[in-house]
């Protein structure tokens, strides 16, 4: 596939169907996907998910699909569609500006182009294997730091899981550690945006997952982005579960949060 072309496509794409995000709408719950009613899936992305299918299938008919809330297609080629229409759907329903959409084209499970949009703010952050890492067609890079305790770190843990008593001992001591050695822990709740960010080359300098329920729909894309930026992804298997997770930042960093997490 021509990446430039298919980032191209893309990115336009992105724009224009972000456009329903920005409108003050009633916004509908259609589906409660937990017990304590706060996981949801809403009418609009009930609608840009047909809308991105309907659009991609058409252009691109041999790439297959993968949506949070759609059943996935697979095809021969390897190539697939890695789309969250709305990451921090939460944010957005509540009408608070933390929300991004978020799509990646993904060979044999390696993300190779990544496009994140923030409608509200208008930022448009994209990256591939072929193209650079860019914000608004600038080219970004990722912060270089060499010392932990410069680091602003995002950690991503999800919602309490049917799996959390059994993993929990292990996701608070790595935890521990992290708080004590590095500049800052925070926990933004929004995979995307977060490494959309590290991507940039902003404040945030390091990415980790520590429970093992982080949706690759989550992180797809941001991961083609930091990587198109120069940060070094490290893919690992959560020691307790077995499920994958991430450590996202510059190579310096990334081998030192690697010795913590994975020791």
């Amino acid at each position: 596939m021509d990446l430039d072309k298919v980032m191209k496509f893309v990115s336009e794409m992105v724009q224009k169907e972000a456009e329903i995000l920005t409108i003050d709408q009633d916004i509908k719950i259609i589906k409660v996907k937990d017990k304590e009613k706060i996981d949801i899936q809403t009418d609009i992305e009930h609608i840009l998910e047909e809308r991105f299918y309907s659009i991609l299938v058409e252009t691109f008919p041999e790439v297959g699909f993968e949506m949070e809330d759609s059943p996935l297609v697979t095809n021969k080629h390897g190539y697939r569609w890695v789309i969250d229409v709305i990451d921090g759907t939460k944010y957005f329903f509540y009408k608070i500006p933390l929300f991004s959409m978020s799509v990646a084209l993904v060979l044999n499970d390696k993300p190779v182009l990544g496009v994140i949009y923030n409608p509200i703010s208008k930022q448009l952050y994209t990256g591939s294997i072929v193209q650079s890492a860019q914000l608004n067609g600038v080219a970004t890079k990722i912060k270089e730091v060499h010392n932990l305790n410069e680091v602003m770190l995002n950690v991503d843990i999800s919602k309490h899981g049917d799996g959390w008593d059994e993993i929990k001992s292990w996701v608070l001591n790595k935890l521990h550690i992290l708080v004590d050695i590095t500049y800052r822990v925070r926990m933004f709740g929004v995979g995307a945006l977060s490494l959309a960010w590290l991507g940039s080359g902003s404040l945030v300098n390091g990415y980790v997952s520590l429970t093992d329920n982080i949706k690759f729909v989550d992180v797809a894309a941001g991961l083609a982005i930091c990587e198109a930026a120069g940060a070094r992804v490290i893919y690992f298997n959560h020691p307790v579960s077995g499920k994958p997770c991430y450590i996202v930042a510059c190579p310096t960093i990334a081998d030192q949060l690697a010795r913590i997490i994975l020791n």
